[in-house]
């Protein structure tokens, strides 16, 4: 692991990064790491690879944070510090959710950016100074993952190399003229100037190729279908142009005669029109003067029928308004004086009886005397309930003092107090007989109310009914009063509309008399006008028409029916010839237009066939200006022994050395002789892929290269 300028990695040190925690010191121009599988061999070259490039080995796109997750140890985190001898530091750690990196060359080295930090390592040591070459698998894959990585690398070490899309297209368009104009190359072309995908030559041509076999698969395609229109028999054979042109002049013909036959009919019909108008109008004449004395009569009639029925409704109507004023409503009559005690009256407007008006005000006064009695009963409750809670608080007091003396002598001075107790002692027994006697009286004054309640309520229900009887005779005598009313209102009503009638059928006659007078008149003027009452002479029938002028009509009209449907005839088959030429010239047209479009699309199509030829050749250049560089670079630092380096297309993409032999000892001539890389060596393998990563290197410009090689053979 060192450089042409004398700088080498000095120290690795890894701190849980895939598991292992070591330190790992270099010395010398190159190192070899050995172990058994699984020691940590490859897992070193990694961490060099992800410090400088924050890329895996062999890879051209950083990790992401699960990618970084894989590398991790037990504590989910990792730390890679890389130094060289001349005191530059790289140290990248991942926290679990990000990644860190601070490089130290001397420029900026607290910078808390890790953009500004990447392109310091990018500046030092290229984007290739980890390039993971693994022997054995370079040996193993397959041509097309070989050609990508190897051009791949070109691309990247050396972009001014590239064919840009501009010339692969300009190089296309040149070499085939049309092309441009048929827009295949155009909308890929587009696709990298719009940003839509990333430009890579390999890519784009590809891309281009798919295109231009796509539209030539297409155009095939489209000629197999317009062999098959040219290739279709006429649905029809061509009618005979003199038939065609005979039966023309014959249809020209027969038209003539129709029409010179119309005309005749047609002075014919007008004869026939103006006699029959003739015939029509001294009919109208005749009917008109009976049609005239008819509506006189008519009016007449009319008139004196309006009049006679409007004189039998003025009589009706004035018999209905005698009817209707003997029918007035007659006033109930009630006894003015018709008063009693309360002013009660019975159901037909009539006093009502003595007794039970005396009923009603004895039951009140009676009601009257008993709340009184009720009255005087409560206050004696009240007295006596009084009477006894002031009993009861005496009593109380007395029993107190009692309890006090009951012992003889007084609590407070000790004194004897018998007589004091006798005293007590008479007290007490008078109030228990004093409230004996309350107690007495307050319930015969319970027993007293009870009764008085017990007497009163049936005087209030007697006083109830007796005045809801009253009530229910002044309610009827009221709605009899209000019905006569309403009867009156309505006969009224009945009377003024029958005299409102009356006198609009009076005014009606009169008016109807007047025109009855007025249509006599006028019919009278008419039947003396006229000479005649009734059409009793015979109608006239108008002008005879002459039959055989008829007849003669009919035949001229058959014959011209005839003629017409003969003529249709001719016309359908004219019809069918001309619809049978319309056809073949359309069938015709089609032939010409499929063929004109076949012939577009074969010129489309060797355009696609010339540009597709031109690929292989236009590859080859491209390959050729990318892997130039590094062949160069190779072989100014392979040993001669090993060969000279060569990159090989066909048949299919080899790396390998190319060797000079002769083919016999007797021949003087020498033969050029192609090894790929897997017919070499271990020894030459490793020297091969050694040269081919500095020769990167160096094209890359990296001041800080690294030579990585995995799975080497030590024999």
């Amino acid at each position: 692991m060192s450089n042409n300028q004398g700088i080498r990695v000095d120290k690795i040190e890894l701190q849980d990064y895939r598991g292992q925690a070591r330190t790992i010191e270099l010395g010398g121009r190159s190192a070899l790491i050995e172990g058994p599988n699984g020691a940590g061999k490859s897992s070193v070259l990694r961490a060099i690879s992800l410090a400088y490039t924050g890329r895996l080995p062999g890879s051209s796109s950083e990790l992401s944070t699960a990618g970084y997750a894989e590398d991790t140890g037990p504590s989910g985190a990792f730390k890679i510090e890389v130094s060289d001898t001349d005191r530059g530091r790289v140290v990248r750690e991942f926290t679990g959710t990000q990644m860190r990196v601070r490089a130290n060359f001397g420029s900026n080295p607290t910078s808390p950016r890790n953009t500004d930090h990447e392109q310091a390592l990018t500046e030092r040591c290229g984007r290739n100074m980890g390039l993971f070459m693994d022997a054995n698998r370079i040996a193993a894959m397959p041509p097309e993952a070989l050609r990508n990585m190897v051009l791949r690398m070109c691309a990247e070490f050396a972009p001014s190399s590239q064919w840009n899309a501009d010339m692969i297209v300009d190089y296309l368009y040149g070499k085939v003229p049309g092309l441009e104009a048929t827009g295949i190359v155009k909308e890929v072309h587009d696709r990298v100037h719009r940003g839509l995908v990333t430009f890579d030559p390999l890519a784009f041509m590809d891309a281009i190729q798919a295109a231009l076999e796509k539209e030539a698969t297409e155009c095939r395609r489209l000629v197999r279908e317009y062999n098959l229109t040219l290739n279709a028999k006429a649905p029809l054979d061509r009618p005979n142009p003199e038939d065609v042109l005979e039966l023309q002049g014959e249809i020209r013909k027969r038209e003539a005669v129709v029409s010179e036959a119309e005309r005749a009919i047609g002075a014919m019909q007008e004869r026939r029109k103006a006699m029959e108008s003739a015939a029509s109008k001294a009919k109208q004449e005749y009917e008109y003067s009976e049609r005239y004395i008819q509506q006189a009569r008519a009016a007449k009639d009319n008139a004196e029928a309006t009049v006679t029925k409007y004189r039998t409704s003025i009589v009706q109507a004035r018999a209905e308004l005698d009817a209707m004023l003997k029918a007035k409503p007659v006033e109930p009559v009630a006894e003015p004086e018709a008063v009693v005690s309360g002013g009660a009256i019975d159901l037909f407007g009539q006093p009502v009886e003595a007794e039970l008006a005396n009923g009603l005000d004895a039951a009140r006064a009676e009601l009257a005397e008993l709340d009184a009695e009720a009255d005087r009963v409560g206050q004696v409750q009240q007295e006596s309930n009084f009477a006894v809670m002031q009993i009861d608080g005496q009593l109380a007091d007395k029993r107190i003092m009692q309890a006090k003396y009951a012992s003889g002598t007084c609590p407070t001075c000790g004194q004897s107090v018998g007589g004091v107790a006798a005293e007590l002692d008479a007290e007490i027994r008078a109030l228990d007989e004093a409230r004996q006697q309350a107690i007495v009286d307050r319930e015969k004054a319970n027993e007293n109310q009870v009764a008085i309640q017990a007497r009163c309520a049936p005087l209030r229900q007697k006083i109830k009914t007796i005045e809801s009887e009253s009530s229910a005779a002044q309610d009827k005598a009221k709605r009899a009063d209000a019905d006569y009313q309403n009867a009156v209102r309505n006969w009224e009503s009945g009377v003024t509309s029958k005299q409102a009638e009356i006198t609009s059928l009076a005014l009606n006659l009169i008016h109807f008399e007047d025109m009855a007078k007025e249509a006599a008149r006028q019919y009278a003027e008419v039947t003396a006008k006229v000479g005649h009452e009734s059409p009793t002479p015979e109608p006239l029938t108008g002008l005879v028409i002459d039959p055989f002028f008829l007849q003669e009509i009919q035949g001229a009209e058959s014959e011209l029916s005839v003629m017409v449907a003969d003529l249709d005839t001719y016309r359908k088959r004219h019809e069918e010839l001309t619809g049978n030429i319309r056809v073949l010239d359309e069938f015709a047209r089609r032939q010409h237009e499929a063929e004109s479009e076949k012939q577009k699309v074969q010129n489309r199509q060797s355009l696609m066939t010339d540009a597709i030829s031109l690929l292989p050749g236009l590859l080859s250049m491209i390959v050729d200006a990318l892997v130039g560089p590094l062949v160069n670079a190779v072989n100014a630092t392979m040993p001669p022994r090993v060969g000279r380096f060569a990159v090989r297309f066909n048949p299919s993409f080899s790396i390998g050395v190319e060797r000079v032999s002769k083919a016999h000892p007797a021949v003087k001539e020498s033969v050029t002789q192609f090894l790929p890389m897997t017919a070499l060596s271990t020894a030459e393998r490793c020297m091969f892929l050694v040269c081919v990563q500095k020769a990167i290197i160096d094209l890359q410009g990296a001041t800080m290269p690294v030579i990585l090689l995995d799975n080497v053979e030590v024999m």
